[in-house]
């Protein structure tokens, strides 16, 4: 009876003789590993190889053995017959370059080099349409392209010498933009004065001014200005006598202090006027535009300079062509708010006469015209607009004692 699972034994080890046998397979490359049969010549699959002793299971009948793999750029692959082979399997496998992703990504690069490219010559292309367009198109649009790194929101006023636009920057800052028209641009006088106000606006910083932002870029003509919440002078509506007394005198207060500071800078405005005045909702007051000033020791100015100005609110020395000083503006100053407080300008409606009355005559009495005027305001005004310089204040400083003395 012992015998019996000995024979067992004895068959089953004959069976699997006869069904396969064990070899060893030592691969230099991970590969997916597969034999050929002799009698159908069909690939049959086996587990994967890795690198270096691998333990097959393979049929007697098995006639190749086959290995394949790849990593990227490279492939390899290799076979063997099996004849004659029982314990170990040398296969020695061919490296070669994989040429199908390199020509994908070769394609890929140069795909995507050729549209950085087209992409780049249409930004440059863009930029220089872009900087060939006006500042101040024909159509009274907007500008297109940032004006100074700023981006055009609205147009804020317009006029006979140019165009102030709203801008924001990248950083929300708000800014106007003040851009000449564009038949003064080539103007040689006109862009001097321009440039002088650039130069001046550098250099003034006071609460009571409109402060310059940043200088312009490039050659062309632009001020990129503090964006002031608020209306000009002219622009503000008219309340009862006792009101508007009350608001003068707080204008007028303001707008001297900003004169004290910029006269002692060496600047005179000499273009003083209730457009060139802003008040802001909290009546807070700033003065602008200081495209003619100059320095009171500066360049010499030529006589067209001189007579540069709204004639309405010069002083009669400037509208002589004479040389101005800190009391022309102080002139300037008085007679906008003598009109604020008169409600009109006590001048003639032509313009000759206006220039000729400057020059012959004095302003009217506030207190004939106006009953209930305060007596100091009245001689502080008709003081600051005396036909002769000589008998005005001297400073800004002197007005603006005077006014606080009486107040």
């Amino acid at each position: 009876m012992r015998k019996i699972p000995l024979l067992l034994m004895l068959l089953a080890q004959i069976a699997a003789a006869e069904e396969g046998r064990q070899v060893v397979l030592n691969l230099q490359y991970p590969c997916r590993l597969s034999y050929v049969l002799d009698e159908d010549k069909k690939s049959v699959p086996l587990p994967p190889g890795t690198v270096g002793s691998n333990y097959l299971t393979l049929p007697r009948k098995a006639l190749t053995l086959w290995a394949e793999g790849g990593s990227g750029l490279y492939q390899w692959q290799g076979s063997t017959h099996l004849y004659n082979i029982e314990t170990a399997v040398e296969l020695q496998l061919s490296r070669h370059i994989n040429w199908l992703p390199l020509g994908v990504v070769g394609l890929l690069a140069v795909g995507i080099g050729w549209k950085t490219m087209r992409r780049r010559l249409e930004t440059a292309n863009r930029n220089v349409l872009e900087e060939n367009l006006p500042l101040v198109p024909q159509d009274g649009s907007l500008p297109t392209r940032p004006i100074g790194g700023y981006r055009i929101t609205r147009r804020l006023g317009a006029g006979g010498m140019g165009v102030v636009y709203q801008g924001v920057g990248a950083d929300g800052a708000q800014v106007a933009i003040k851009v000449p028209a564009p038949h003064l641009i080539a103007e040689q006088e006109y862009r001097s004065r321009w440039i002088r106000e650039i130069d001046l606006g550098t250099k003034l910083n006071h609460p009571g001014v409109v402060r310059m932002v940043c200088l312009p870029e490039g050659e062309e003509l632009y001020l990129v200005l503090e964006f002031v919440e608020g209306v000009t002078l002219d622009n503000v509506a008219a309340k009862s006598f006792q009101q508007e007394l009350k608001r003068v005198r707080s204008w007028l207060e303001q707008s001297l202090e900003a004169l004290v500071y910029v006269h002692s800078q060496g600047v005179i405005h000499r273009d003083l006027k209730p457009a060139n005045l802003i008040i802001q909702p909290n009546e807070r007051l700033k003065m602008m535009d200081f495209g003619i000033a100059h320095k009171i020791l500066g360049t010499k100015l030529t006589a067209t300079d001189m007579i540069l100005g709204t004639p309405v609110y010069m002083a009669p020395e400037q509208v002589q062509g004479l040389p101005v000083d800190e009391r022309s503006d102080l002139y300037s100053l008085g007679l906008i708010f003598y009109e604020r407080l008169l409600g009109k300008l006590p001048y003639p409606e032509d313009m000759l006469q206006i220039m000729q009355y400057k020059l012959t005559q004095s302003l009217p009495d506030l207190r004939q015209v106006l009953p209930g005027i305060p007596e100091g305001m009245a001689n502080l005004l008709h003081w600051m607009t005396d036909r002769d310089p000589s008998r005005r204040p001297a400073t800004a400083n002197d007005a603006l004692k005077a006014l606080r003395e009486f107040a």
